[in-house]
């Protein structure tokens, strides 16, 4: 996991990966996108695309259904 957060953050510009620790990887390959997303101008956050937090528990119930249809096509495959 680590090697792949490395070569993904390896080669954006201006990303220093020399020295990086392991535990540091997900920061770093956080911080990464989130600039790339920034510069991008995409909307961060559910406030930014019109939402409130109040509508996280029905975005989870909504989404609950999906992730077992999900599991269910992972086990019928495999």
């Amino acid at each position: 996991m680590i090697y792949y957060v490395n070569s993904i953050t390896h080669n954006a510009p201006g990303v220093d990966v020399s020295g990086v620790k392991k535990e540091d990887a997900g920061r770093l390959l956080a911080d990464t996108l989130r600039t790339i997303m920034h510069e991008l101008k995409v909307p961060n956050g559910l406030s930014a695309l019109g939402y409130s937090s109040d509508i996280v528990p029905t975005m989870v119930e909504g989404a609950m259904p999906q992730v077992q249809a999900l599991y269910s096509i992972i086990f019928f495959l495999f």
